[in-house]
């Protein structure tokens, strides 16, 4: 990464475990105990070094090794998986289950807007290979050319998880509500995106990051969010207007 010629023809930059990471509590089993503590766990994903998240187990840094390695969900085990540029976020469900969610990311092979809620405890099969079982999708959007981007979850009094907010490529802002009845953990509010984001032409501005979320002073929440898009070649010379919204979800 030092050399001079970096970045150059002669050496093109290769991107790695580049994508960001998020420690978290969660109250389950460790491996092979039957009774539930507090664990310390660390969340990321590849970024745009590949199509990849992983959970490792970092309670005790000390002794950390192959068996740290909880579950790893790749573009190899789902088509919906796309590179993930965006924090992963870790809570409890209504159900009591302790959940990794995040938006699937950019140019899955399926190109969809997908959320996933993956199981933190039950992931993790022997060898650190995802079971299939826990890991829950909703599709928000099949049509194509889309991804799901960065989530914000919203706590109950009782610090459950009961909302998300997640953007798409396609401008589309959602609001998932928990539903214990769901496969998925997750519907759709109203069956239908919260908001839609254009430009005067009426173009879509697609939404990457994490909406701010907070409460309003007469109800409901305000959702603060930019958009645009810089992860592709063509992003760096693309000037198509973009904005910043606020959004009062009543």
């Amino acid at each position: 990464l030092t050399d001079k010629t970096y970045g150059t023809a002669t050496m093109e930059h290769q991107f790695f475990v580049d994508g960001p990471l998020r420690e978290a509590d969660a109250y389950v089993n460790a491996p092979g105990a039957s009774t539930p503590s507090w664990r310390n766990y660390l969340v990321g994903s590849l970024g745009a070094g590949g199509r990849a998240v992983f959970a490792l187990d970092v309670t005790d840094s000390m002794s950390m090794g192959p068996s740290s390695v909880r579950w790893e969900i790749s573009n190899d085990d789902d088509a919906d998986i796309g590179y993930v540029l965006t924090p992963i976020k870790v809570g409890v469900l209504k159900n009591g289950r302790w959940v990794a969610i995040f938006g699937n990311g950019f140019s899955s092979t399926n190109g969809y807007a997908t959320l996933f809620v993956v199981d933190i405890e039950n992931a993790a099969s022997s060898n650190a290979v995802v079971r299939a079982a826990a890991v829950k999708k909703l599709n928000v959007d099949t049509a194509g050319s889309n991804g799901l981007g960065g989530v914000t979850i919203i706590h109950d009094a009782s610090g459950q998880i009961d909302t998300v907010y997640a953007g798409d490529l396609k401008g589309r802002m959602w609001k998932l509500n928990y539903s214990a009845t769901a496969s998925s953990y997750f519907e759709i509010d109203g069956g239908a995106a919260l908001f839609t984001a254009t430009d005067t032409s009426g173009t879509a501005q697609p939404i990457t990051s994490s909406p701010a979320v907070y409460n309003h002073s007469m109800g409901g929440k305000m959702l603060v969010f930019g958009t645009g898009k810089l992860f592709s070649t063509a992003d760096a010379t693309d000037t198509s207007a973009q904005s910043v919204y606020g959004v009062w979800d009543k």
